[in-house]
């Protein structure tokens, strides 16, 4: 939801509206909430592993300059996104105690848990931009030992998992 807009149905009016008869649209605003998943200190001289139910962030020593607290959140519900192309099934966001950005000197890797291989090829990986206001793809490494993907970043703020509803995969024949 918007600064200064509670959630809800809401009527929006178009001051230079398009190519339409219409002047206003009716849109609906969803408050985005949130959960806490951890609250950690990350050290500077040793390689961190936080795993809790579902997710592994590492973060190698060396990746930060001095101790860190950091705060991760998973939202109740995904940004909705009407993509013919993918669904986002969960949505993520990494900051610090002020609930600003978190950046790192090294890469650090977030990881969600994946079925299979098959799985791990359907799914990825999108990081916000909040400079260019979108959201961009995120490079991602399937460990088949761990069963997880991870992202693979420097920075965080918002993120979220995607699966692709284009893909068919492939069968074995048996028999």
């Amino acid at each position: 939801v918007p600064a200064g807009i509670t959630a809800g149905k809401k009527e929006v009016l178009l001051s230079n509206p398009p190519a339409f008869d219409k002047k206003s649209i009716e849109t609906e605003f969803m408050a985005h909430k949130k959960t806490e998943l951890a609250s950690v200190t990350l050290s500077p001289s040793e390689d961190n592993r936080i795993e809790r139910d579902g997710f592994t962030l590492i973060v190698p020593a060396g990746s930060v300059a001095e101790e860190k607290k950091i705060i991760i959140y998973k939202y109740d519900a995904p940004s909705v996104e009407e993509s013919p192309y993918y669904t986002v099934t969960d949505e993520y966001e990494i900051t610090d105690l002020g609930g600003g950005h978190v950046f790192f000197d090294a890469p650090v890797f977030f990881g969600l848990d994946v079925k299979d291989e098959e799985e791990a090829l359907q799914t990825s990986f999108q990081i916000f931009d909040e400079f260019a206001g979108l959201w961009a793809k995120a490079e991602t490494v399937y460990v088949e030992e761990e069963g997880k993907l991870y992202l693979a970043t420097n920075h965080f703020s918002g993120f979220r998992k995607f699966v692709s509803v284009m893909y068919q995969g492939s069968k074995k024949m048996v028999g």
